[in-house]
């Protein structure tokens, strides 16, 4: 019987005390836990992009980060030619954006980007430009060759923009005879730099580029009939850290929330439709449709 009562004189309210508090210490070290296996779990994806997509793309990177808090988007700005070579060396990239897709073909070919990411997300053309305050006036492509150029900017070797100048016959005549007064320049964005300093006489560019300053001036819309379109294409780098993600951003771009950023820039779409446009079955599944 004394044995009994000592029981009874045990304080019980005490011991669920005790437990409570002791289950409220595993919960908050499984909720610590929790979030940091979260926080471990972020994805950060390196991102190269020409240098005209600069102004869509950290517009369109902010809304894409805000929708997918655990993404982190990089960029990395530059002439299309020299970010392709840089994946040739090995640069740690997770996405190419390439203002070629011929660039983009050839590094596929060499088992660089993966094919079945490929993707063409947006079109642009080409402008001739002049310093805002230069006399230059509205003019056709081969009248550049009757008025007093000294000097004209335009992308380099490997660059794009002069690529599908030199590689079209109605524009290639013209361009030869341009060519002694050329300024070489790493980037289309160079280029149109060199024009609203003043530093040339003209410059070459896209006309998103164009669209955007304020200190140059169109005086020559290269027609896309007389070259080869051009076409933005994107595709995920062999070697990419976070394939399945890189893909969701690309195919975010190709979504209309995305391809509503590139219309406020001036962008032209692409026809989805396309078989050079459409991704594999693979990918859709891996990567999912981006709204």
């Amino acid at each position: 019987m004394s044995r009994l009562r000592d029981v009874q004189k045990f304080p019980v309210g005490r011991g669920l005390t005790v437990c409570v508090v002791v289950v409220a210490v595993m919960a908050i070290g499984w909720l610590l836990q929790a979030g940091a296996s979260r926080s471990s779990s972020s994805v950060e994806l390196t991102i190269s992009a020409a240098s005209s997509l600069a102004g869509v793309l950290t517009e369109a990177g902010q809304a894409y980060e805000e929708k997918h808090p655990g993404v982190k988007l990089h960029f990395q700005f530059g002439g299309s030619g020299g970010l392709a070579e840089q994946i040739r060396h090995g640069a740690p990239v997770d996405l190419l954006l390439s203002a070629s897709r011929y660039q983009v073909d050839e590094l596929m070919a060499h088992g660089e980007l993966d094919e079945s990411s490929h993707r063409l997300f947006i079109a642009n053309s080409l402008v001739v430009v002049v310093p805002k305050a230069s006399p230059v006036q509205q003019m056709d492509w081969p009248d550049l060759l009757h008025i007093n150029l000294d000097t004209i900017a335009v992308g380099q070797p490997g660059v794009p923009a002069r690529d599908y100048i030199r590689q079209s016959e109605p524009l290639k005549a013209v361009w030869e005879k341009l060519a002694p007064q050329a300024v070489w320049t790493k980037s289309v964005h160079q280029a149109l730099t060199y024009a609203e300093t003043e530093q040339v006489d003209a410059a070459i560019v896209y006309a998103t580029d164009a669209m955007r300053s304020e200190h140059v001036r169109v005086v020559c819309h290269l027609s896309p009939s007389l070259y080869a379109s051009i076409h933005y294409a994107g595709a995920v780098t062999r070697d990419s850290r976070h394939p399945r993600e890189a893909i969701r951003f690309l195919m975010y771009l190709t979504s209309e929330a995305g391809q509503q950023h590139f219309r406020r820039y001036g962008f032209n779409a692409v026809d989805t439709g396309t078989d050079a446009n459409r991704l594999s079955g693979q990918a859709r599944l891996d990567g999912g449709e981006e709204g």
